[in-house]
């Protein structure tokens, strides 16, 4: 008796394990049927929809180089390109509820399903024309009843960058990825309904790269013909048209070594040449000339900071050539003051209430004023210029 029970107790147990296998080995029958179904219509033949749009999701999975001297930029992304095709519609209530398959890059291939010739038109190093929907960069695809069809594909390229210096070493990198397809728009069109993710470490959105960090993206749809570009289609021209999806990944270079090392030089050289206005005029101009000679040796040792090559001058660069201007000036200021104060034998140690007299040349009454508010000046300019350097560079 003991031993029937323990037979029942075990069939019991192994019941459902066996009956959730078959219900599994069921439903991938069906599914496998489903497809057979589904995907044996297809004969290659494009979708009936006139114009057919094409939407794209953007992954990215990793940047792996920015390369300043080349202009370019390397990437590893995910594409989700989706379309609509109504031969793969089906009724779920025919297939166990089934509403959605999946399927892999054998699968593609193995079967005549319709994709469009879309491809990345600016890559670098590799024909522009090669279509991104191949086999090889599949990874997998999904159908759903409606005939909605999605393909994964995974790709790494390079593309060209524009490269601004105009803020460096807070430089801002344009690199744009653009998508098109061999078709005019009036059969194919690109959707600018787009969604970008990024697949990064421990879920965080930022991307980084070297010094650079994705600051932002730009999905946005361009349609060129031969007479014009614009961001709205013209109907009328449509079979002459061509959409350009384009995602814009801007790059800011965050460089803090280089930033410190660049601003405490000119920090250091604005206090110095702003201390002048509370030093004897000897001083001043000893302290103006040592100061100059430091701003040269820095003005030369700044190229071993700055990229090789520049689309223009950096902040940095025009205000540390601004303060060599400025010191330039109060050297040669200073020893026309004097050479003014001797030709009218007027001594530099003269007390100020002497300073400004109706019957002094107006020439002399000039460098006295000046010399009178020197301090205020030099104030004001190293106010000034402690300002641009903090923030403008």
């Amino acid at each position: 008796m003991s031993r029937f029970l323990i037979v029942i107790l075990l069939l019991l147990a192994i019941l459902p394990v066996m009956s959730a296998n078959l219900n599994k080995l069921e439903k991938n029958e069906i599914r496998e049927k489903l497809i057979k179904d589904v995907l044996g219509k297809q004969d290659g033949i494009r979708p009936v929809a006139q114009p057919l749009n094409v939407s794209v999701n953007f992954s990215i999975r990793h940047v792996m180089n920015i390369d300043e001297n080349r202009g370019l930029m390397e990437m590893n992304f995910q594409l989700a390109i989706t379309w609509f095709d109504e031969k793969l519609c089906w009724n779920p209530a025919n297939y166990s509820d089934i509403g959605v398959f999946m399927g892999d890059s054998s699968v593609f291939e193995q079967y005549e399903i319709w994709a469009p010739d879309i491809a990345i038109v600016n890559v670098i190093g590799h024909d522009s024309r090669e279509s991104l929907l191949q086999t090889i960069f599949i990874e997998n695809f999904f159908v759903n009843n409606k005939g909605r069809l999605t393909v994964h594909i995974d790709t790494t390229v390079s593309v060209s960058c524009e490269f601004d210096y105009s803020t460096y070493p807070a430089d801002y990198v344009k690199c744009p990825i653009r998508i098109a397809p061999s078709s005019f728009a009036d059969e194919v069109i690109m959707n600018e309904s787009v969604d970008i993710v990024y697949i990064t470490k421990h879920g965080e959105r930022s991307v980084s790269v070297q010094e650079f960090w994705i600051m932002d993206i730009l999905a946005y749809v361009d349609f060129l013909s031969t007479t014009e570009s614009s961001r709205k289609l013209n109907r009328d021209q449509a079979d002459q048209t061509v959409s350009v999806l384009t995602f814009e990944f801007v790059f800011q270079r965050f460089n803090r070594i280089t930033g410190v090392q660049l601003r405490a030089s000119l920090i250091t050289i604005t206090l110095l040449i702003g201390s002048c206005g509370c030093l004897l005029p000897g001083m001043e101009l000893f302290v103006l000339i040592g100061s100059f000679a430091i701003q040269f040796v820095n003005f030369m040792t700044m190229e071993s900071c700055l990229p090789a090559d520049f689309d223009s001058t950096p902040p940095i660069v025009t205000i540390a050539g601004c303060l060599a201007l400025e010191t330039v000036f109060f050297i040669v200021w200073r020893f026309f003051s004097w050479q003014v104060r001797v030709k009218y034998d007027f001594p530099i140690n003269t007390p100020s209430e002497y300073y400004l007299h109706e019957s002094y040349p107006v020439l002399l009454m000039i460098v006295l004023a000046i010399d009178k508010i020197r301090p205020a000046l030099y104030f004001f300019l190293c106010i000034v210029n402690l300002y641009n350097v903090v923030i403008y560079s």
